[in-house]
This record gives structure tokens, sequence and C-alpha cells, in this order.
């Protein structure tokens, strides 16, 4: 009986242990989130941590085609910090979730890091846009009417990291990811697949 008792004692324990530390979980993945979300809402808003400031925000913003850019920038940015606000106290958390999550929805789906956002247009003129924070850049590039473009999107973005990583430049990198990517494709590989096939990065088709 009295190691029935001992058994039963650690079963305990061990549930609240494991509740603990479920809960100090939680509440690390908050206040990181909530950190986070401030910080780049303070970067927007007020230039803090070396951020582009409401003016850099507004003008990337209105580089995206949101009109007014200045009404729109404070909506995301005001998103942010209220967000982040939320998150760090602990209160109203889906409120908090529902604004991460409608300003992500906008956000751009290529990212390179706090102070810098790299896009793709399909317009008639092809170009790819370039913001640092302080400057917008347009990149000019060479459509193909080739149905092979199936990894096009991966490809600029690995070509980027690693001209970056070979301490390039952004606009230098961003220029050469931009060559590499249009290569690809049109030596694309359009008999493969169903569908659009995969862009040659290698050179198979030479």
């Amino acid at each position: 009986m009295l190691l029935e008792v001992k058994y039963f004692d650690f079963e305990i324990i061990l549930f609240f242990w494991r509740c603990a530390m479920f809960d100090l979980g939680v509440l690390a993945l908050r206040l990181a989130l909530g950190a986070v979300f401030l910080g780049h809402g303070a970067q927007k808003a007020f230039g803090a941590f070396g951020g582009p400031g409401f003016e850099g925000a507004a003008g990337f913003i209105g580089s995206m085609g949101f009109r007014p850019a200045r009404f729109w920038a404070a909506l995301a940015v005001g998103g942010e910090l209220v967000a982040g606000v939320l998150f760090l106290l602990g209160i109203l958390t889906p409120l908090a979730g529902l604004l991460v999550l409608a300003t992500m929805a906008v956000a751009m789906p290529q990212e390179l890091g706090d102070r810098a956002a790299h896009r793709i247009t399909h317009g008639d003129e092809p170009v790819d846009h370039l913001y640092d924070g302080v400057r917008h850049l347009e990149i000019a590039v060479e459509r193909h009417d080739v149905r092979a473009t199936h990894g096009a999107g991966c490809t600029h973005s690995a070509a980027l990291a690693a001209e970056l990583a070979k301490g390039r430049s952004l606009e230098e990198a961003a220029r050469t990811a931009a060559h590499v990517a249009s290569s690809a494709v049109r030596r694309g590989l359009v008999e493969l697949g169903a569908g659009d096939g995969p862009v040659d990065v290698l050179g198979l088709s030479a």
C-alpha cells in the first residue's frame, strides 16, 4: 500500500510539473511574440532600432501600390504596436493574433530582414522592386514567353541569399538574383510535367 501511495504521489508531481512547463513555454512564446511585433512596430513608427521610421514605412507601402500610403502605413504600424502590447500584457490575445494575421496577410512574400523588402511585379513591364528602408529601386528584368516558371521564386531567393553571403551589397545581390532567375526561366524544361515545367538553373537543357 505504501508503494502505491508513493507511485500515486509521483504521478501527481509529474502532472503538475508538465503543466508548469507548458505554462512557462506559452508565456515565453507570448513574450517573444510581443517583443518582436512591438519592436517591428517601433522601427516603422519611430525609427527605433535603426528602423526606417514612419515616412520610410509609408514610402515602402506606397511602392506596393497602396493608396493613400500614409493611411495604410498607419494601420499596419498601429496593428503591430497594439498586437505587441497585448501579447506582452497577456490580455485580449485573440485580438492580438487577428491583428498580426491581418498585417501578415498583406505583407511581402519575400523577406530580407527588418530593413529590406523585395518583390516582383507582373505588369506590362516586368520589374523587381527593391526597398532598403531609404531608397526604392526598380530593377528591370527580361520576360520570357516560356511555360516553365516553376521554381523561379525559389531560385531568386537562393541566389539572393548566396550573393549576400558572399558580401555583396543588397542592390548587387538583387540584380544578380534577378538575372539568375530570368536565365533559369529562359532555359526552362518545358517538356517536363503536365503543367508549367521547372526552371533550369543548372543548364541541363544546353
